[in-house]
């Protein structure tokens, strides 16, 4: 009698602790499907910020015709604007502020299969008052650049465009310019900062550093909206 009470005793001891670890794996499984869906809607609600000067336009890639689009001004006068396909390309933003932009590819895909997106489901985009325009075409060099040969003394001259929204004055601070190419070290420094109006406007930097390779290099010219403007000097340094 005693040993038939120990034996049932030990199977009640093995069926509590049994339901104890089933209770522990499904705890530990719903636990990780929570952070996984957790994980998945707080990426699912991350925006791709953009930042694009008035009158400008989005230049998204691979927006297909089955894609739809939502753009909403934010503020109290938001009347949303709906559309289909690459006419989101076409889009002016004609008003500076802030914006969100809601994109829905419509994909077709197989169940099981992966959804490979081409374009963010959701961007936040600030439209900036001012643009500016390097004319790098128009640069101007005063000396040229010779390989091995500090460039202290050289100036370059670059013609740029100013236009703002609302006609206000621009400060410009952005005196560094770099450059990226095999062996150089060149910067390019404006004297002083700027306050501009409207209109066209000669900026002249002056060069130090030296380019040490035969090679092309690139200027890194960045706006008054932190923007990067390259500018291929297209002359091999020699």
């Amino acid at each position: 009698m005693n040993k038939m009470f120990t034996k049932i005793t030990k199977l009640n001891n093995l069926l509590f602790w049994g339901i104890l670890l089933q209770i522990g794996w499904v705890n530990m499984l719903s636990a990780q499907s929570h952070a996984s869906t957790e994980k998945s809607v707080e990426n699912t609600s991350i925006a791709e910020k953009k930042l694009i000067a008035f009158g400008e336009t989005l230049k998204l890639n691979d927006v297909s015709e089955k894609t739809t689009w939502t753009i909403n001004r934010l503020g109290s006068d938001n009347i949303p604007i709906t559309g289909t396909g690459a006419a989101l390309n076409d889009y002016v933003f004609a008003i500076p502020g802030n914006y969100e932009i809601l994109i829905h590819e419509n994909l077709d895909h197989q169940p099981g299969e992966c959804e490979h997106r081409h374009l963010p489901e959701k961007i936040s985009l600030e439209v900036s008052r001012v643009r500016m325009v390097f004319n790098t075409q128009a640069i101007v060099f005063s000396n040229e650049i010779r390989r091995g040969v500090d460039t202290k003394g050289i100036t370059m001259a670059v013609p740029i465009t100013i236009q703002t929204y609302d006609k206000q004055p621009v400060a410009f601070n952005q005196a560094l310019v770099n450059t990226a190419g095999v062996g150089t070290n060149i910067t390019a420094t404006l004297s002083e900062p700027k306050i501009f109006q409207d209109g066209n406007y000669t900026l002249v930097y002056n060069l130090q550093g030296i380019a040490s390779q035969q090679a092309y290099i690139m200027f890194d010219f960045v706006d008054v909206n932190g923007q990067v403007q390259a500018y291929a000097h297209l002359k091999q340094i020699k």
